[in-house]
């Protein structure tokens, strides 16, 4: 063997610090330990969805019951508000499951028809309460506190009236409101004065029966009426709407009793026009007498039955009272310990007979036969006058001047408004048929003016009495060239105003009798002839009368 030629290198035996396999083994067991990290967050996240579930369930379920459990404690609710509070409810449980996000909105609308409800029935809570004031006072259990003088009217009727007016509140219409935040929808009523069964509405547009009035929508449903008088508002009031904008809601109206005044109301009284007079009747029956149309005892026939619709009304306890006064003063008793029936038993005349009769004596619808045509100066006169009066068409040519004039013309800009207020207008005055009357020399005295002119418009119910003096003005030391522009037409402009040439009275209210314009300006035609036997208080209505029997 050579040296060297045949020499090889051999590395040393070492074993490897780890084996594929081992090391393999070690990438397993983190992937499986990974595996389990992941499982158990999986877990836990599926824990904590389950546990939020359960506490959005746990809310939501709580957010329901609060919404079911609005309104637990009802008692005394009127039956509108029980009505409207349970539909409510429904809905919102409804729109709830819906849109859980209107959980907040739902519960504040529920909450304050809640309140309202129970604001309301409070005229129904308590010992003291203005229902039981009310039934205590009808039972006599407990006495009136009201203003000296005054006492209630009252009646089981009445109280099922206030009682009926607290459970409904309003008529329905029939329409409904939507509530833009929750989509509610309500019930819309034509609200009901408190205590009574007349709307607002009605109410509002008898109050304002001579102006404009306009309706005004609101936003959340309510309807408001506007009178407007020459062009300006001169009142409004809510209407109707949704039952939470009930304006008197809870108000004590519902259940206070009207009161009326109970001072004495003799027949004296009666007759001048106190306590509800019907003196405007007694001189319609006294020209109807006067002109053989009626008799006598028909004449006291009608006034008896008016004096008795009186008496009886809620505005006849003066004439009540007085009348117990009379009967106590003739029989020396109580009257107050008998009745009607036993009144009659023993032939003895009731209250209401013996003011009746009274006032009979008093008002004296007796025939009066007319005097000779050969009578004094004043009746010559009245004669005279009388053929003067005539039948006309359209309207008087000092009005149509006084209102063309350049200056005197700004006084009637408002004119066809003042005759809307009278139920016409100017058209039908120029169409229409008119008695003129003419009063001379300045003798006619209507509430301390002097007039000459009578015009008088039947069919539209209105007199037009032409002014004799003093309607021009006097103008103040402030000088202006336009001291008739309607901006001056002041105090500041004028010593004293200028005045329309022309005033306008109505001839019959809305029952069919005279107005007491009406009866004034009678009375007051009557006086311009001094003691004229053929005229008196009815003269005036008769010559009219006459004037538009004419064809």
């Amino acid at each position: 063997m050579s040296n060297g030629s045949n020499f090889m290198y051999v590395a040393p035996d070492v074993a490897p610090s780890e084996t594929f396999s081992e090391s393999f083994g070690k990438i397993g067991e983190r992937m499986r330990q990974a595996g389990i990290a992941n499982q158990q967050a999986r877990q836990e996240a599926q824990r904590l969805a389950a546990q939020n579930q359960r506490s959005l369930m746990a809310q939501r379920n709580s957010q329901y019951n609060a919404l079911l459990n609005v309104g637990k404690n009802t008692e005394n609710f009127s039956m509108a508000d029980l009505e409207e509070l349970n539909d409510l409810k429904m809905q919102s449980l409804e729109k709830f499951q819906e849109n859980p996000d209107l959980f907040a909105n739902l519960l504040t609308n529920l909450t304050t028809h809640y309140n309202m409800g129970k604001k309301h029935a409070q005229l129904k809570t308590g010992a003291f309460s203005a229902a039981d004031e009310y039934i205590a006072l009808l039972g006599n259990t407990r006495d009136f506190r009201g203003p000296e003088g005054m006492m209630p009217i009252l009646s089981a009727e009445d109280f099922q009236t206030k009682n009926k007016s607290y459970d409904q509140m309003g008529e329905k219409t029939g329409e409904r409101f939507t509530d833009p935040t929750t989509g509610l929808e309500m019930d819309v009523f034509n609200y009901y004065n408190p205590g009574s069964l007349t709307t607002y509405d009605a109410s509002f547009r008898q109050k304002h029966s001579g102006a404009e009035i306009q309706r005004v929508e609101d936003q959340n449903g309510t309807v408001k009426l506007v009178a407007i008088q020459n062009g300006a508002p001169i009142d409004e009031q809510v209407v109707s709407g949704p039952l939470i904008f009930y304006p008197e809601r809870g108000s004590g109206k519902y259940f206070t009793p009207q009161t009326i005044n109970i001072e004495r109301t003799t027949p004296e009284d009666f007759l001048s026009g106190r306590g509800g007079g019907i003196n405007h009747v007694v001189t319609n029956v006294r020209g109807q007498v006067q002109a053989k149309e009626i008799t006598e005892d028909q004449a006291r026939v009608i006034l008896a039955e008016s004096v008795s619709r009186v008496f009886n009304s809620p505005s006849g306890t003066g004439m009540q009272a007085a009348a117990v006064d009379m009967w106590n003063q003739t029989y020396g008793e109580q009257y107050g310990q008998f009745n009607p029936e036993i009144a009659e038993t023993y032939q003895l005349q009731t209250p209401l007979q013996m003011f009746t009769d009274t006032f009979l004596d008093l008002a004296n619808v007796s025939y009066k036969e007319p005097a000779s045509s050969s009578g004094s100066t004043r009746q010559s006169q009245f004669a005279e006058d009388s053929k003067r009066y005539s039948v006309k068409t359209g309207l008087p040519d000092a009005f149509v001047q006084d209102q063309q004039d350049e200056k005197r013309g700004v006084l009637y800009q408002n004119m066809d408004e003042e005759l809307q207020s009278y139920g016409t207008n100017t058209q039908e005055l120029i169409e229409g048929k008119r008695v003129h009357i003419h009063v001379p020399h300045q003798k006619l005295l209507y509430r301390d003016r002097k007039f000459e002119n009578i015009e008088v418009y039947l069919d539209q119910n209105i007199i037009m009495l032409e002014k004799a003096d003093n309607y021009e003005g006097k103008e103040s030391s402030r000088t202006t060239s336009n001291r008739w522009s309607p901006e001056r037409l002041n105090d500041r402009y004028w010593s004293s105003l200028p005045e329309k040439k022309y005033d306008i009275i109505q001839i019959y209210d809305a029952q069919g009798n005279p107005t007491d314009a009406m009866n004034d300006l009678m009375l007051d035609f009557a006086k311009s002839y001094g003691s004229d036997p053929q005229v008196n208080e009815n003269t005036l209505m008769q010559i009219i009368a006459e004037k538009f029997s004419q064809q």
